[in-house]
């Protein structure tokens, strides 16, 4: 997971659409590699042709994402490695 800073495990308690972006705030359980607070927003892009991911309220997911500019963001590529066989 050379190409993300962060990888934690948590679940969805929200998703919102904005635009092109979805965002989906996710209570963090156990911290893998990074900095990660309890309680994080991850934006992906609202598209699954853009590597959007499709984040559902009330599901456990492991999340790949990159921190940059103050803004988690995630996507299908280095999601669905992580949470394929769940």
């Amino acid at each position: 997971m050379a190409a993300v800073n962060t990888v934690f495990e948590g679940r969805v308690l929200r998703v919102r659409k904005d635009g092109n972006t979805v965002y989906a705030d996710v209570e963090m359980s156990r911290t893998l590699k990074g900095t990660v607070p309890r309680i994080v927003e991850v934006g992906t892009p609202a598209s699954s042709a853009a590597c959007g991911y499709p984040f559902r309220a009330g599901e456990r997911v492991m999340v790949a994402a990159q921190f940059a500019q103050q803004q988690f963001t995630a996507n299908m590529c280095t999601m669905m490695p992580l949470n394929s066989a769940r």
